[in-house]
This record gives C-alpha cells, structure tokens and sequence, in this order.
C-alpha cells in the first residue's frame, strides 16, 4: 500500500511539474509551487522508509551514489568557508539537487512497466499538446497567449512560442527532451510513421519555440545516439541538417525574427570586442535616444515606440560570463559559497545579491538588464562552488553517463543537459531536473525490470512486452 501511494505522489510530482506554470496562472495563487514543494518531500522521505523496511541499503552505495554525497559535502563546505547562512546552504541544496529525488525514489520503488508506460505517454501527449499550442501562437499572435492567461507578451513580440510555460525555454527544453526519446525508439512498432509522426510534432514545437540552446542540445542529443546505436555518417549528417533546418525555418519565414537573430549576432560581436562594423545596420537618426530599460514587462505584446541606442547591445550572457571568471579568479578553489551568485536562491535570500561586499567594491554588475540571475547554470555553479565543486558535479555528470551506458535516451538527455545548462539555470530549473533523472533511474532498471530505457519508451502493444521478455529470458539461458 505504500509503495503504491508514494508512485501516486511521484505521478501527481511529475505532472505538477509540467503544468505548474500554466496552473499558477489560471489561479493566480503560489499555491501550485507549494504542493509541488511538499510532492518532492513524500517520495523522498517514503522511499527512504521502504528502503529501510527491505534492508536494501547497499543498493545505493555504489560510485555515483558516493559522488552526489562528496558534491554535496563540497557545496556545504563552500557555504562554510564563504560565511553563508545555513539556511541559504540548505535551500541551496534543495534548488541544486531535488530533481535527483525522483531518481532516488524510481530505483526504490521499481515501478511498473505499466507505470513507466503510463508516465511516458503522459509526458508525450503533454509535449504534443503544447507542441500544436505552440504552432498556433506563432500562426495567430498575442491573441493566441492571451487565451490561456499569459498578460506578459514579451515572447509574442518577437515571435516565440510558449506554449503552456512562461518561458519560451521550457517548451524548448520538453520538446527537445521529447524529440530524442522519439529518435532513440528501436521498437518495431514504432519504426513506421507513428514514430515520424511524433518526431514532427515535437520538431514543430522546437522549432516554434525558437529556444537555440535547445536545439543545439538536440543536435548533439542526436549525435550520441547516433554514435551508440552504430548509424551510419550519412545518417548522422542527415539528422544534423534536419536541425539546422528546423532552426532556420523561423529565420527565413518571418522578418522580425530576422531583425532579433541580426541584433543578437552583433551583441555577441560587440561583447567579444571583435572589429566588424562595416556590415552593422544603422539605426534610423530620426528616431529618439532610447531610455533606459523598463523593469516591468510589457502587458499587451507591443514592442513599444521605436527608438536608437546610442551604444552597442552586448551579448549578455559573455558579458556576465568575463565578470563570472575575474571572479572566480579571486576564490578559484571553493568560490563565494552555494546560494550567493546569481541563482534562484541567491535572488530570493537577497535581492541586490549583485552588491554583496563579498563580490568586491564595485559589486557584479548588470548592465541595466531587467533579469536578476545568471542564465549560464554552470557560470553561476563554478562561481558559487569553485573549481573543486564543479570538478565533483562533472564527475558525478559522469559517473551517471557511465552507468546508463547502454541506454541511448539516458545518455542524449544527459548530453541535452549539459547543453542548455552553458545558456540557461535549467539544470536548477524545476522542469528539467525531475524529466532527465526520471530518464535516468529508468534506464537504470536492472536486467529483467519493468522497462529499458534503450527499448524505446513508448511500448505499447502485447508484442512489443513480449518480445522483450522473451529476448531477455533468451539472453539469461546463453549467460548459462
């Protein structure tokens, strides 16, 4: 009985975390992010009981095992030596690590082939639904936002869908996710056009999504299950130029798309300070000096009143990551302390954490952007925990890559990660995390269990199951 309440509240976890941001909008209320909260602490303290209760403690001291417990030992000394509270230490902690909650209670709870069948599907009918979501947007425009709740239009205006998210990112991220359990399929079943058809889907809603980091994670996602399952060169070229189709597709198609993707190559050469103007668009002299940017975001999708800037607009992100490194060149061993720089617990402990003393006289600054935190997950993670706490989070990256070896989804959404975690605090993010430890401790079922990972995971029919029962009871008589 408690195992199957604690798979109830993992469910009801896993689906809070998809429709959490659509949720708090249609009630406007934090409650949704409460009962998330409490969703993560019963399977963590159930599984914990019935681990106990089976004696099966040993099963979870293996390698990776022992490094998440010296990476979370280095983020607490760091917030020692850096004279952070304990209480940001453990909130750090919670914000770092608790998509490995759900991991930790799919290897105690050894689900059901039912269960993951069941979970899997969810999650794909999820992406779809936002996937043609998604598409409409980009067709209709901000009438297509409004509908579902969202007032913050900023992504209509430059033409990005979010489907049911309040980011553009997000849906990126879960289509992305998707999109390689899809290409990572090798069931019969699925060889055919139910399998190209789900891919479709889940590349219109990439795409529409216009989240780059996405889509790069996806192309090197594809490049590792092409490398595990042997394809061909040609095959792999292939994939590649479907992704970089699907990124263009938007570029060619619409011209203010054109004009955010031009402004943004130039911030990027500003911010890197390399000597190229002579191709820069001049902005017309008629128009009036720009202000400085608004804090609060705009409510009706319109851009606002055309304006100049009267200097060049940096890349943010190489901007942050320049100022990140002298940092860190300053405390490289075990950084400021978890939960001090630019993260979601950084922002909420103190909101002017750009001008803690501890960052030097002149603080980190921002340069008028209207975002508080770092984008870059691992900029924010080495600056916060040193060289020797990242060293342990790579470490353990890998240590998990090696265990699900043979599951191709595992290791292209391990890849997808590491990825979009360079361009944004995914990896932190409440999305992400509990989605790519689910894969994980899926994949990492042993022989015989519920479901592999790398069988594809969206078994369906009888045939399917017994195929694979059959073939693993086939390789238990050869192992003699």
């Amino acid at each position: 009985m408690l195992r199957r309440l604690l798979l109830l509240c993992l469910t009801t976890l896993l689906m809070a975390v998809l429709a959490e941001p659509w949720v708090q909008v249609a009630v406007h209320s934090d409650w949704p992010k409460t009962v998330k909260n409490v969703l993560f602490l019963l399977p963590l303290a159930g599984s914990a009981i019935v681990v106990g209760y089976e004696h099966r403690w040993r099963e979870f001291g293996t390698r990776i095992d022992v490094l998440l417990a010296v990476l979370a030992a280095t983020m607490v000394l760091s917030g020692l030596l850096g004279a952070v509270p304990m209480v940001v230490v453990g909130k750090a902690l919670y914000v770092y690590l608790r998509g490995v909650i759900v991991f930790y209670a799919i290897r105690a709870l050894k689900p059901s082939r039912q269960w993951i069948r069941v979970m899997l599907w969810s999650v794909g009918i999820w992406a779809g639904i936002n996937s043609v979501i998604a598409l409409a947007q980009v067709a209709i425009g901000p009438p297509a936002y409004r509908v579902f709740g969202w007032t913050d239009l900023s992504a209509a205006s430059i033409h990005r869908a979010q489907g049911l998210f309040d980011h553009p990112n997000d849906l990126g991220h879960l289509t992305g996710l998707a999109l390689l359990g899809v290409l990572a399929v090798s069931s019969a079943s699925w060889a055919g056009w139910h399998r190209w058809a789900a891919a479709g889907l889940f590349a219109t809603g990439l795409a529409a999504s216009q989240s780059r980091e996405s889509l790069l994670g996806v192309a090197v996602g594809a490049a590792v299950i092409a490398a595990r399952r042997r394809l061909p060169m040609r095959k792999l070229v292939a994939a590649v130029l479907v992704v970089v189709a699907m990124a263009a597709t938007p570029i060619v198609a619409m011209p203010g798309v054109r004009t955010e993707v031009v402004r943004r190559v130039w911030g990027v050469s500003d911010a890197i300070g390399l000597p190229i103007g002579h191709g820069r668009p001049q902005p017309d002299p008629n128009l009036p000096v720009c202000g400085p940017p608004s804090p609060e975001p705009k409510q009706d999708g319109i851009p606002g009143s055309p304006c100049r800037q009267l200097k060049p607009e940096r890349e943010i992100r190489i901007l942050y990551a320049q100022q990140g490194f002298s940092l860190l060149a300053a405390r490289p061993l075990l950084g400021y302390g978890v939960g001090t720089f630019g993260g979601i617990v950084a922002l909420e402990h103190d909101p002017r954490w750009h001008q803690h003393p501890r960052l030097g006289p002149g603080g980190f600054d921002l340069f008028g952007f209207h975002g508080k935190t770092v984008d870059s997950f691992w900029l924010h993670l080495i600056v916060e925990v040193g060289v020797i706490g990242f060293a342990c989070y790579l470490l353990w990256l890998a240590g998990l890559a090696r265990r699900v070896r043979r599951s191709p989804w595992a290791l292209a959404c391990i890849a997808f990660g590491v990825v979009i975690a360079v361009f944004s605090p995914a990896l932190e993010g409440p999305l992400v995390p509990p989605l790519l430890f689910a894969v994980i401790g899926i994949a990492m079922q042993p022989p015989g269990a519920p479901l592999r990972v790398d069988e594809g995971p969206f078994l369906t029919t009888a045939g399917d199951i017994s195929c694979i029962n059959a073939r693993t009871a086939s390789e238990r008589l050869l192992a003699g």
